[in-house]
C-alpha cells in the first residue's frame, strides 16, 4: 500500500527504484514501479512481472521509502529502503534482532548508508544506547576465496562475547562464528541461514563454502578452515570441539554453548618446565570445579598424588588505581567493585602478577596462582611455601601475547566477564585531546600494568588519566586543565563515531575518532582485568 497520494510521477528511468532481497531462493532485484492495469506502485520483477511481496511505500521531500517485511513470521521486522528523487537507493535499514542466539541483538536494526561523494558503503546500528555500545558493525572485508570487499555484506561483532556473525545483501545472516581462543573460531550455519554462494560478487565464478555435515567449521581469525580440529555435536545443543584424528599435539578439547558463546567444559594439558605435558585438568564451568588426569588422559586414582578436585572459587578484576604510583600493584575485586581481601596480588616475574591465599585461608593448600597483567589470564600454579611448580599452562618459552593457535588455559578468564576490545585495530581507541588550549592526538594503549594514554611514537603523556574497565566497555577520563583540583572530562558512547561531553564549569567539547559502538560511558578511577581466584 502508499501512504502518500497515489497520483506518482513516471520513474525516472528502469534501472532506478531498485534493490536487492534475499530469500530461501537465493539473491533477486526487485524494483518499483507500475502496471498499466492497476493503480499505485508495485514491486517487481527483473522481467517486470509483479512479485507477490508485501510492500509498503512512502514520499517526503527527499524522496521515496520503501518497507518489506523480512521473513514470513507474522512479527517479523520490516526492512526499509530510501530513494532519493532521482530513484537512487541512498540508505538501508535491517531488524537484527530474531529468535535463539539473535535474540541478545534486541531491538537493533542496521544501516547502510550509500553516500553520494563515496564509492562502497557506511555501516552503522541504530538502537538503544546499551544495545548499540554491546556490538560493532563493519563491512566484510574478506570472504573465502580471496573475495574483498564483498558489496552489501557486513560483519556485527558481541564485544562481551566476541561472538562474530556475517551478513549478506538485505541483513541475511549467513553464519555465526564463535571465538574458542585468541586465533581460532567455530564458524556455525544452520537451518535458515543463507548458504552463502560468490557467484553474484564475481561473475561466471561460483565459491562453494567448505562447511562440514553438521554445518560447522574451525578456521582461524582469517576465515581460513583448520583441519586440525574437527566440531562434533553433543546433547543439549552443546558442540564439543576436538582435535581431528591424527593430529599432533595435546588431548585439549572442549565443549561450548554456541548459541551464548559460553564455555561449559574444557580439557586442557598443563606441562613440565621441560615443556612435555605433564597432565591435564577437566574443567566444569557450570559446576566450578577441575579434576586432575595423569599426561595419558587418564583420571587419577584415588589415593594418587595429586588426586581430587580443585574448586574454581570465584570471578574477579585486577583493579588498577591511575592516583597510584606506577609501581603500586592491583587489588582483587568482584564483579561489584568490592576487595577480595582473601586473594592478596603480589608483584611476580616482569609482567606477571600472584595471587596468594594468606596463611590460614579456608581455601585449602596455599596455592600461588600466577596471571599475566597484560591479559588476566592464568599462566601458572605454584606451590606457595617453596614456589615448586604445580602446574604450568602456557609452555616454557612461550609469551602468553604470542600463542601458538591452539586452545588456551582460561580457566581463570572469567567466561562473560571480559570484554574484548580492539586494541591494535587502526584508530581504534584513538581520541583528540584539549587541555590549556593544547590539542593531542592520543589513544589507549595496554601495558603491564593496566591501561596508558599515549601520543606520538606512543610516548605516555604526563597527565592524570583515569581508565574503568569491566564487561560493559572502557571509560577515559582526562582533566581539562593542569591545574590541581581541575575536573576531569568523561568520554561517552553514542551511536555516531563522533562524541562530545564534558563536565566542569568550562564546556570542552572531545571528539571520539575510535569505530562507533566501541566505549561505553562508565565513570570511575581505574582500569580492570577479569581474573579469578583458585584453590587446588
Amino acid at each position: 500500500m502508499e501512504t502518500e497520494d497515489e497520483d506518482v510521477d513516471v520513474l525516472p528511468a528502469e534501472d532506478s527504484y531498485t534493490f536487492r532481497v534475499h530469500s530461501d531462493e537465493g539473491l533477486s532485484s526487485l524494483r518499483v514501479g507500475t502496471l498499466p492495469e492497476e493503480p499505485g506502485l508495485r514491486l517487481l520483477d527483473a522481467k517486470g512481472h509483479a512479485v507477490d511481496v508485501p510492500a509498503e511505500f512512502a514520499r517526503d521531500a527527499q524522496g521515496l521509502t520503501v518497507r518489506v517485511p523480512v521473513g514470513d513470521a507474522p512479527d517479523a521486522g520490516w526492512a526499509e529502503y530510501r530513494f532519493n528523487l532521482r530513484g537512487e537507493l541512498f540508505r538501508e535499514e535491517f531488524p537484527l534482532g530474531g529468535s535463539g542466539p539473535e535474540e541478545a541483538l534486541g531491538s537493533l536494526r542496521a544501516v547502510v548508508d550509500h553516500p553520494e561523494d563515496m564509492e562502497g558503503q557506511t555501516y552503522s546500528l541504530v538502537g538503544p544506547s546499551g544495545a548499540t555500545g554491546a556490538f560493532h558493525i563493519g563491512p566484510a572485508q574478506e570472504l573465502p576465496g580471496g573475495y574483498l570487499n564483498p558489496p552489501g555484506y557486513f560483519t556485527v561483532t558481541d564485544s562481551t562475547s566476541g561472538m562474530r556473525r556475517l551478513y549478506a545483501s538485505g541483513a541475511r545472516l549467513v553464519w555465526r562464528e564463535v571465538p574458542l581462543d585468541r586465533e581460532l573460531y567455530l564458524r556455525i550455519t544452520l537451518p535458515g541461514m543463507l548458504k552463502l554462494g560468490l557467484s553474484e560478487l564475481v561473475q561466471g565464478e561460483h565459491f562453494q563454502l567448505r562447511i562440514g555435515e553438521q554445518g560447522m567449521v574451525v578456521v582461524d581469525r582469517s576465515g581460513q578452515v583448520r583441519q586440525d580440529w574437527q566440531p562434533e555435536a553433543r546433547d543439549g545443543g552443546l558442540v564439543a570441539v576436538v582435535p581431528a584424528e591424527g593430529a599432533p599435539g595435546p588431548l585439549t578439547r572442549m565443549e561450548i554453548d554456541p548459541a551464548t558463546a559460553q564455555w561449559v567444559k574444557e580439557f586442557l594439558p598443563h606441562f613440565g618446565e621441560d615443556g612435555k605435558v605433564k597432565g591435564y585438568w577437566s574443567i566444569d564451568y557450570g559446576k566450578s570445579e577441575g579434576v586432575p588426569f595423569d599426561a595419558a588422559g587418564q583420571a587419577l586414582a584415588e589415593g594418587t598424588s595429586g588426586a581430587g578436585r580443585a574448586r574454581l572459587v570465584r570471578l574477579g578484576y585486577l583493579r588498577y588505581d591511575s592516583a597510584q604510583p606506577p609501581d603500586a600493584l592491583p587489588r582483587l575485586v568482584d564483579a561489584g567493585g568490592r576487595p577480595l581481601d582473601d586473594l592478596p596480588v603480589e608483584a611476580h616475574d616482569d609482567g606477571f602478577l600472584a595471587l596468594v591465599p594468606p596463611a590460614g585461608s579456608s581455601q585449602g593448600p596455599l596455592t600461588r596462582a600466577v596471571v599475566d597483567a597484560r591479559t588476566g589470564m592464568l599462566s601458572h600454579l605454584l606451590d606457595a611455601r617453596d614456589r615448586h611448580m604445580l602446574h604450568l599452562f602456557v609452555p616454557p618459552g612461550v609469551g602468553s601475547i604470542a600463542l601458538p593457535p591452539t586452545i588456551a588455559a582460561r580457566w581463570l578468564a572469567g567466561q562473560g566477564t571480559l570484554r574484548r576490545l580492539a586494541f591494535g585495530r587502526q584508530g581504534a581507541f584513538a581520541l583528540g585531546l584539549s587541555v590549556d588550549n593544547w590539542i593531542w592526538e592520543a589513544r589507549v594503549l595496554p601495558t603491564a600494568r593496566g591501561f596508558a594514554l599515549v601520543g606520538t611514537q606512543d610516548r605516555e603523556l604526563d597527565m592524570r588519566t583515569e581508565f574503568t574497565r569491566n564487561a560493559d566497555g572502557l571509560t577515559v577520563r582526562v582533566p581539562l586543565s593542569r591545574a590541581p583540583g581541575a575536573p576531569l572530562t568523561l568520554f561517552m558512547k553514542a551511536a555516531s563515531p563522533v562524541v562530545h561531553d564534558s563536565v566542569g564549569k568550562s564546556a570542552n567539547r572531545l571528539r571520539w575518532l575510535a569505530e562507533a559502538g566501541m566505549i561505553v560511558l562508565f565513570v570511575g578511577a581505574r582500569s580492570e582485568l577479569g581474573v579469578a581466584g583458585v584453590s587446588a
